[in-house]
């Protein structure tokens, strides 16, 4: 790891998930019945709601409580983010499963993190960000070319890897904070969120996790 924090951390590689994602499937054997794990099945829906912060919502639906879902998938995704005032563009992603390692690298995987350029300074002064460049973050800049219209330059010379980048990161990190429920098994749910973020999609699964009437294992 480039960082300077004590704190052992996961190297940043190139800001995304990509290179994990590729490493594990060369060396892991997905389908053997022996590495399968238990299925989280959720039946009563859990919501969380962060009033005095973000303003954030994350809610576990049963899949079967809903029509058009295939249940057999494991978990479904659905996230909505608003444009971080008027800094980007508002999107949302609807119902996102799980097909194949390779699409789900491609869409979601690369994604890598971001950051606006006026946040920096901050973060550097609290120890975080350790690390961070050009080469693994994608870094907008909202202090010179910030518009009413939502729209911020990228200042990475490339640019950025596929539309609404920081977006499909947004749905990285989903993936990443609720995959920590493996030590119990595999969730199987629909996972619903405005401004999904680690602490509101880690206070989900606490609470999940805290109501044993709000899930089964299979």
């Amino acid at each position: 790891s480039n960082s300077a924090s004590p704190d052992p951390e996961v190297p940043i590689l190139d800001g995304s998930a990509a290179q994990f994602a590729r490493v594990i499937a060369g060396n892991v054997k997905l389908s053997h019945p022996e590495t399968r794990l238990p299925i989280v099945k959720v039946i009563k829906p859990i919501f969380i709601e962060d009033k005095a912060e973000t303003g954030a919502t994350a809610e576990l639906l049963p899949l079967d409580a809903e029509e058009g879902i295939d249940i057999s998938k494991m978990l479904v995704v659905s996230i909505s983010l608003d444009s971080y005032n008027n800094k980007l563009p508002a999107r949302n992603i609807e119902r996102y499963t799980f097909d194949s390692l390779q699409t789900w690298i491609n869409e979601v995987g690369q994604a890598r993190t971001f950051v606006f350029e006026s946040e920096v300074e901050s973060l550097r002064r609290n120890n975080l960000g350790i690390g961070g460049s050009l080469r693994n973050c994608v870094v907008y800049d909202d202090v010179s070319n910030s518009s009413p219209g939502g729209k911020v330059k990228v200042l990475n010379r490339q640019g950025l890897r596929n539309t609404d980048e920081w977006l499909w990161h947004k749905l990285l990190d989903v993936y990443g904070d609720l995959s920590l429920i493996r030590p119990l098994g595999i969730l199987n749910a629909h996972f619903r969120a405005f401004r999904p973020g680690h602490s509101i999609n880690n206070q989900v699964l606490h609470a999940l996790e805290n109501n044993k009437d709000s899930f089964v294992i299979l």
